[in-house]
């Protein structure tokens, strides 16, 4: 029994402590919360905001930032607590809009990725569309974000 159990001890040590370092090497992605932001109707918004390149994030970690990204749309600019958020816009058109929906997934310390999934219905004309977010992390602005449009029918 003795024999045993110093022959399988080492090698059940091992297993475990294997199994300790390979659970701890891949960290689960954490969800940052969002806010989505109405900064008015989707086509005027992106008409006015047609000099940035589409399908690009925007990011703002500043008051200055934020109104000098936004400084065309007319309408109040939402408020925003910089010292805890930041601000990100993306604009881009699609068939016939339906529906959108966008998440913020932190991979590393310094590494996100941002999906927004847009449900296109068939039309003859591009529709407008706009995601302007807030989050409740701010994130850095020497951050890697990963931009994923997803169109589906």
């Amino acid at each position: 029994m003795n024999k045993w159990i110093i022959r399988t001890l080492p090698t059940i040590l091992l297993l475990i402590g294997a199994f300790i370092v390979l659970s701890g090497c891949k960290k689960k992605n954490e969800k940052i919360d969002i806010t989505e932001l109405d900064l008015g109707n989707r086509g005027e918004v992106c008409n006015l905001m047609n000099h940035l390149d589409g399908e690009k994030l925007y990011l703002a970690n500043t008051k200055e930032e934020y109104e000098t990204l936004l400084h065309r749309i007319p309408n109040s600019l939402p408020n925003i607590d910089f010292s805890t958020s930041t601000f990100i816009f993306i604009h881009g058109g699609v068939q016939c809009l339906l529906n959108q929906k966008v998440s913020l997934l932190q991979e590393k310390s310094n590494k996100y990725t941002l999906t927004v999934d847009l449900l296109e219905g068939i039309g003859l004309s591009v529709e407008s569309w706009y995601i302007a977010i807030c989050t409740n992390k701010k994130i850095p602005n020497n951050a890697t974000i990963n931009l994923k449009i997803n169109k589906h029918f």
